[in-house]
């Protein structure tokens, strides 16, 4: 069976905050596996000939672990699920190839200046939007300060430092930036990346998110909200393959959320859909042994956490938050939530095979200590200035939000149970993922900042991408970077930010990351849980999945990141006629 395994690696940028219900994989080292920092999928594609020709035509159902919104930058909340739609409809400014580097995608150049204050984009000639409008550098401008730049956008503080979108010629403009930022082309591997008609988006109106033109392989069909979304192929897109084949090879691609991780799995299982995708070891596990089911898998760095909001009491005392996470023995919960010798413990947002990754903060992350918990609890309740208003003696009361989904509702009962152990009172509120996303870190109908409707939740990041981006989408300023679920920041955060923003050296840059990773784990606003696996599973007929590229300047295409995040560009997919 098929399987794609790249090793944990600093690789593709996160520009959301990814739900995962359980922990990740970490098997055997595989000797044909990329080296670290090289985002590449070793990839064994299923065949029924020795050399397969791309198929053109036919239709594919992919299910997805959730619905999205919108898909209109800057109103969008775009967590894993949408990225698939997001990459069938969109092209990206930019894309991160499998050798690690950003590389331009809808672009042809992406320039900086000698202090990275100013960014050059020049544009492909020819364009076109599935409005049959033109992509040029007025629609970018006008993207920025329409959509992208106000304060009621999602994507306002990704932006701040942009002072101005200047138009060069009809393909040109620059992003003029306030600061430097040798991080900012991250940003354009995502939603603030993500070109799309301005005059259609005016004509929808309200109805904008659900009628996006982007310049991407598909065009947005029909779309039933919690039912399904279609995609039909763009005649008039604008690549092919190396054959000269125009791409996308498929007709149509049906979308449909089937939240249930099992219902999903057992739909492809079933043969009733085509393709679906997890963060659940359980699955990847199950996957891996089905027959006639293909799977393609991702590790990477970071992974599953349970997030304290530090501005809710009681878990805006650090001794309840230290206390919270003395209680739970992450092998035990990796184990309850099905990762058991597939996800490592983690003690930060690096694997241990990172560059980024620290022993330091590896041994600051304490073990588990009942006694020592249970002793800091104690301190808290008798406390009479205790920040949750109960008099001294009562018991510490938290209520832990948590998604439907079995396995993660499990998690969510391991932590009832440990935190039950040192006397705190936990009530589980089960909730469907959109309404906790939105719970969690807000959704576009509300105006920053926003502090969470939430105790305790389970949640996760990918850990991918520049430490810059994750630390400030993590930990930064909660009033301009909503994905910070915990709500904690600090002016030493602040001061590291400041070093990775504006630092080409590697020590310095390393020390500021080891240093917001020891103040992470003295503070407790995570908790964190184990590495991440992504998988896509297929019925074995489906084709080059991880075998999406990026076009190159010199007609060579450029190898794409594979399946990183369990996400595909669903452009180069086939579907086998025999």
């Amino acid at each position: 069976m098929p399987t794609t395994r790249p090793l944990r690696a600093l690789a593709a940028l996160v520009t959301t905050i990814l739900l995962v219900a359980a922990c990740g994989a970490d098997d055997d080292a595989d000797p044909d596996a990329a080296e670290p920092g090289d985002t590449s999928a070793e990839t064994s594609t299923p065949t029924s000939d020795d050399d397969p020709s791309p198929v053109v035509g036919g239709e594919i159902v992919v299910g997805l672990s959730g619905e999205t919104p919108s898909y209109l930058p800057g109103a969008a909340t775009v967590a894993a699920p949408g990225f698939h739609v997001a990459m069938a409809i969109f092209d990206p400014i930019a894309a991160r190839g499998a050798d690690g580097q950003i590389h331009p995608f809808v672009a042809e150049s992406i320039v900086p200046d000698a202090d990275a204050t100013e960014w050059t984009v020049r544009l492909r000639d020819g364009i076109t939007f599935h409005d049959g409008t033109a992509l040029d550098a007025e629609v970018m401008r006008e993207i920025f300060y329409e959509y992208l730049a106000p304060d009621t956008s999602t994507l306002s503080g990704d932006v701040a430092q942009v002072s101005d979108v200047r138009v060069d010629d009809d393909l040109t403009f620059t992003y003029v930036l306030s600061e430097p930022n040798a991080a900012f082309a991250d940003l354009l591997t995502g939603p603030v990346g993500w070109p799309f008609s301005v005059d259609a988006c005016r004509a929808a109106g309200d109805d904008c998110g659900a009628q996006i033109a982007g310049t991407g392989p598909f065009r947005l069909e029909s779309w039933v909200r919690d039912s399904e979304l279609v995609v039909e192929r763009n005649q008039d897109y604008w690549r092919t393959d190396a054959d000269g084949t125009p791409i996308p090879y498929l007709d149509r691609i049906t979308f449909r959320p089937i939240p249930d991780n099992a219902a999903r799995w057992l739909s492809v299982e079933s043969g009733t859909i085509d393709a679906g995708h997890t963060f659940q070891a359980e699955t990847v596990a199950r996957a891996r042994d089905a027959d006639g089911v293909d799977t393609y898998e991702w590790i990477g760095n970071g992974g599953g956490y349970t997030a304290l909001n530090t501005l809710e009491p009681p878990l805006d005392d650090v001794r309840v938050r230290r206390a919270l996470r003395m209680a739970v023995d992450q092998e035990q919960l990796i184990a309850v939530l099905g990762g058991e010798g597939i996800s490592p413990p983690l003690s930060q947002l690096w694997g241990d095979d990172s560059e980024w990754f620290s022993p330091v903060v590896r041994d600051a992350w304490s073990d588990p200590d009942v006694a020592a918990a249970t002793a800091l609890i104690d301190e808290y309740v008798e406390d009479p200035t205790r920040s949750d208003g109960e008099r001294p003696g009562e018991p510490v009361r938290v209520t832990y939000q948590s998604g439907a989904d079995p396995t993660i509702l499990q998690g969510a009962q391991y932590y009832q149970a440990a935190w039950g152990a040192i006397g705190v009172e936990t009530q589980i509120d089960s909730t469907q993922q959109a309404t906790l996303i939105g719970n969690v870190i807000g959704s576009a109908d509300q105006q920053p900042p926003f502090r969470g409707t939430f105790q305790a939740s389970l949640f996760g990041t990918p850990g991918e991408g520049d430490p810059y981006t994750l630390i400030r989408g993590l930990f930064g300023d909660p009033t301009t970077q909503p994905m910070n679920a915990s709500n904690h920041t600090s002016d030493a955060i602040a001061r590291n930010l400041e070093v990775l923003r504006t630092s080409t050296d590697f020590d310095e840059r390393y020390a500021a990351n080891q240093a917001v990773m020891l103040e992470v784990a003295d503070e407790v606003p995570v908790i964190w849980h184990g590495a991440v696996v992504g998988s896509i599973y297929t019925r074995s007929a489906l084709r080059n999945v991880a075998g999406w590229t990026i076009p190159g300047s010199g007609g060579d295409d450029i190898a794409g990141s594979g399946v990183a995040h369990a996400r595909t560009h669903w452009s180069h997919v086939w579907l086998d006629a025999g």
